[in-house]
């Protein structure tokens, strides 16, 4: 995977080499706070029912997507998911959620960001706005 980022006018575009889907796509600065990150729809915390020493069980509905994901299988709430070649900062597209809402980038400052693809792929590009 590869991401170019644009800045242009203001606006903050991230282009990717090819359609995809991501796990985790976050913006932070040099400090590693995080000015804005993105998680599929479907990816929220799983309640564990109970742990052990060497493992833990959860729900049948989570064991079942764990499976298809051990299984390199999309899970059918992934594939509910688009692939995508381009993301604009503060837009969440479709089929995903922010779970730290984006804040204001300054001016002249240093920042990255962060992509983990569905393949396990990941991507760091450091830009300045």
């Amino acid at each position: 995977m590869k991401i170019r980022v644009t800045v242009n006018n203001g606006e903050i575009s991230f282009r990717f080499d090819k359609p995809m889907r991501f796990d985790v796509f976050a913006v932070s600065d040099a400090a590693s706070q995080v000015h804005w990150e993105l998680k599929p729809s479907y990816m929220h915390p799983a309640t564990v029912t109970s742990s052990f020493m060497v493992g833990l069980a959860v729900p049948s509905r989570v064991a079942d997507v764990i499976q298809h994901h051990h299984d390199g299988r999309p899970s059918t709430e992934e594939e509910a998911v688009p692939r995508m070649t381009e993301v604009r900062y503060g837009v969440a597209p479709a089929g995903y959620r922010e779970t730290t809402a984006a804040r204001m980038l300054e001016e002249g400052k240093t920042y990255a960001v962060l992509a983990f693809d569905d393949s396990g792929d990941s991507e760091v590009v450091q830009f300045s706005v």
